[in-house]
């Protein structure tokens, strides 16, 4: 079994508001800013957004043993060595340092002689990799529960402690210049400055993986998928109906549901059926049912190419779906999407394309949760959407 070098998202989140409790104070709503900016950055640079997120909430984890300056470094680094998470151990280290100079710490050396050493000696071993890097560059912009300038924050340290380290600020410069090139987009707009507002670490739900919203349960046969087929007829027909006319999409056509295709062109749903069998090998559509009553909670569209998409063709995707609205915020997006990406590796398809609104933040969150690569976003000249566009490895 491979070792694990850092705790799943909720331990993660257990640890962090353990230890509020025991030190109190804004420097856990920092850390919860920290991990969203890292999540955000990662899903856009094709990096493990879920890593990304766990590193950046325990980067400063070693401030549960009280309010030290250096010794929180020290104190982070061993205490996430002593539960195995040397990832975690590493990030405790190096986020404070861009460069491997200890002396160039902003702040008070507050560690005694043998945690200097251990420091030093640690600090020269590290071998830097994209990780120690993001989290360098979303420490530099994590304000107390909210996404900062990073000049401002950088003055902030300044005024605070008399001094910031040249160095060390034009690094951090340069990182936010190289994510925004990896990323192609602005990092304030990736990681929602204007919007972004962590919760106190006490309010978190520790029963979600992510503090944001609902999760399906751990059993993978929770969810399932079948394909379309007549004797779904009257499940089929009450999900529709479910469906206001002012949801979120992104085709022209006023009736069409995400995943229900083209049913919107015929009358009679039994020539749509007609319709989907025709098509078979080049679109298949599923329904998602949950297992523990049979419900059908969510419907899905996988085009084996995108030249079989009739929208604008800078619109294709390979995947499109949706959730039933009484079923909405369960993480069953999310499961679906991971569901109907193994039909994708079935089909042999190295990856796929999956397009969202770019004011969709759901859905945006649900491909990046997934894996995806930000790619570009477009503007339908047609339709005036503006839309992201993502890769997903399969």
């Amino acid at each position: 079994m491979e070792k694990k070098t850092y705790p799943d998202r909720k331990e993660a989140l257990e640890l962090l508001k353990e230890a509020g409790e025991r030190n109190p104070g804004p420097w856990t709503e920092h850390s919860l800013t920290a991990a969203h900016c890292a999540e955000k950055i990662a899903g856009y640079a094709g990096m493990d957004a879920e890593k990304a997120y766990i590193l950046g909430l325990l980067h400063d984890i070693g401030r549960r043993f009280g309010k030290r300056h250096l010794g929180h470094v020290s104190d982070g680094y061993s205490y996430m060595m002593s539960l195995g998470y040397e990832d975690c151990a590493r990030i405790c280290l190096t986020h404070s340092f861009n460069g491997k100079d200890l002396d160039a710490y902003v702040g008070n050396f507050d560690t005694t002689e043998e945690e200097t050493q251990l420091l030093r000696e640690k600090l020269s071993e590290a071998v830097f990799d994209d990780y120690d890097r993001l989290i360098q560059l979303c420490d530099s912009i994590a304000g107390p529960g909210y996404v900062m300038d990073i000049i401002d924050r950088m003055t902030d340290v300044k005024n605070r402690y008399g001094s910031y380290d040249p160095a060390k600020w034009d690094a951090n410069l340069a990182l936010k210049e190289a994510f925004e090139k990896r990323m192609g987009r602005d990092l304030y707009e990736a990681v929602e400055k204007d919007t972004f507002q962590a919760v106190s670490i006490s309010q978190v739900d520790l029963e979600m993986d992510d503090p944001s919203e609902n999760r399906p349960g751990s059993t993978e046969d929770l969810l399932e998928l079948r394909r379309v087929s007549p004797e779904y007829r009257d499940e089929i027909m009450a999900y529709c109906a479910e469906f206001p006319k002012d949801r979120m999409r992104v085709t022209l056509e006023e009736d069409r549901i995400p995943g229900l295709d083209h049913l919107e062109a015929y009358d009679d749903i039994m020539d749509w059926f007609r319709f989907t069998e025709e098509m078979a090998g080049k679109i298949s559509w599923f329904l998602t049912f949950r297992t523990s009553d049979q419900r059908l909670v969510g419907c899905a569209i996988f085009r084996h190419d995108l030249k079989y998409d009739d929208d604008d063709p800078e619109f294709s995707s390979h995947i499109g779906y949706s959730v039933r609205p009484s079923e909405q915020r369960k993480g069953y997006a999310k499961e679906q999407l991971r569901l109907l990406l193994r039909k994708a590796k079935e089909a042999g398809l190295p990856s796929v394309r999956l397009i969202c609104r770019k004011e969709n933040t759901g859905s945006k969150k649900t491909i990046l949760a997934n894996g995806g690569v930000y790619v570009d976003t477009i503007h339908g000249e047609e339709s005036g959407m503006d839309v992201e566009r993502f890769d997903i490895k399969v």
